[in-house]
């Protein structure tokens, strides 16, 4: 079953831990409730095409509310596209982080 807004609008975190709904449609995507009541969309996967001994990744997508559902479920189809094609999504990003910067330059 495919998540829904009405799922996400009631899911409240118990306990101070955050929950996860995961939708059934599309695996590695879905959304973590955090303690908060803040709602993040989020994807999961393997990274370098899969594997019990592959690095798991998570990536956030967006806040629920700030972005609709449908925009982040094809953002997290398109971030899953790119790891069967062997990309590592969430490694690039590092990457771009650890970059030397301008102030780093002068």
């Amino acid at each position: 079953m495919k998540l829904s807004k009405r799922q996400i609008d009631v899911a409240v975190a118990e306990d101070g831990r955050p929950i996860y709904l995961w939708d059934q449609g599309l695996v590695g995507f879905g959304v973590k409730v955090l303690p908060t009541g803040r709602k993040k969309y989020i994807v999961k996967y393997r990274a370098h095409g899969g594997g019990r001994t592959a690095t798991q990744r998570w990536m956030t997508i967006g806040v629920h509310g700030e972005v609709p559902m449908d925009q982040a479920r094809n953002h997290a189809q398109q971030i899953l596209a790119a790891v069967k094609r062997g990309e590592d999504p969430q490694a690039a990003k590092f990457a771009l982080r650890e970059a030397p910067k301008l102030n780093d330059l002068w």
